[in-house]
């Protein structure tokens, strides 16, 4: 990229026309990319959440995959939030947005039901797009078993 004005430049070598611009709107931070006639890309600055431990644990339980046929747990970990799965290495997950996380391995997006209750997570990653994971409920049993 070189700049073409105090706060715009332009990629060049490539065989589009595409500009990116750093601006300002109510004292966050903007970046437009516009690229040949398309409608701009508007990305505005945020502040990731910072859950606590104790925010944290809403999040934790047991998520099965109907497609998969399979369950994650996850569980906190040194205050992060990870998953576990009995033939998989553990990885922890960062969020990046409220109810939106991030690994190495991909995107978590969790969903909330109308009383604001976790009800399970879409995970993107490369050619596999919100393949869903729904959150076990523990019966309230002394067997510990879970129900869909």
């Amino acid at each position: 990229m070189v700049p073409i004005a105090p706060n715009e430049f332009k990629m060049m070598n490539v065989d589009m026309d595409i500009k990116v611009l750093f601006s300002e709107s109510n004292k966050k931070r903007v970046i437009t990319v516009l690229i040949n006639d398309d409608a701009p890309i508007i990305s505005h600055e945020f502040t990731p959440p910072n859950y606590k431990t104790s925010e944290l644990n809403e999040f934790v339980g047991d998520y099965f995959s109907p497609k998969l046929n399979t369950t994650y747990k996850t569980v906190i970990k040194n205050d992060t939030l990870t998953f576990t799965h009995a033939r998989a290495s553990n990885y922890a997950i960062s969020a990046a947005k409220n109810e939106l996380f991030l690994s190495n391995s991909g995107s978590f997006l969790f969903k909330r039901d109308a009383n604001q209750q976790i009800t399970g997570f879409r995970f993107s990653a490369g050619r596999v797009q919100n393949l869903w994971f729904k959150k076990l409920k523990k019966l309230t049993t002394h067997n510990n078993l879970y129900n869909l």
